[in-house]
């Protein structure tokens, strides 16, 4: 049986070196998305925006102008009026029948 030859690494330190880069990139990566983010976020509110690249189409307007939203409501009117379902029930009364009684002690 042929023996197998063990050689050392020379180069140990390189590879280590790699692996912790591996190890790490994660983290890296997402330190570099987040300072890229920062940096537009700034770029944006530093920016004038043209006229043509501006939100009008949306619907969202300034109190000077008037929107979409309007309130089609009777502004209540009816809002002190009983339902019909709640109104005291008419009772009709005939005269001349008297119920009671009377007591003398």
């Amino acid at each position: 049986m042929a023996g197998l030859d063990i050689a050392p690494i020379v180069r140990a330190q390189d590879y280590t070196f790699i692996k912790h880069n591996e190890d790490v990139k994660p983290e890296v990566d997402q330190s570099h998305i987040n300072i890229a983010r920062e940096q537009k976020e700034t770029l944006q509110n530093s920016d004038v925006v043209n006229t043509s690249e501006s939100r009008w189409h949306s619907g969202r307007h300034d109190a000077k102008e008037k929107g979409s939203n309007e309130y089609h409501g009777d502004g209540g009117k009816e809002r002190n009026k009983q339902p019909d379902h709640k109104k005291p029930v008419e009772k009709m009364v005939v005269k001349g029948t008297s119920s009671g009684f009377d007591l003398k002690i």
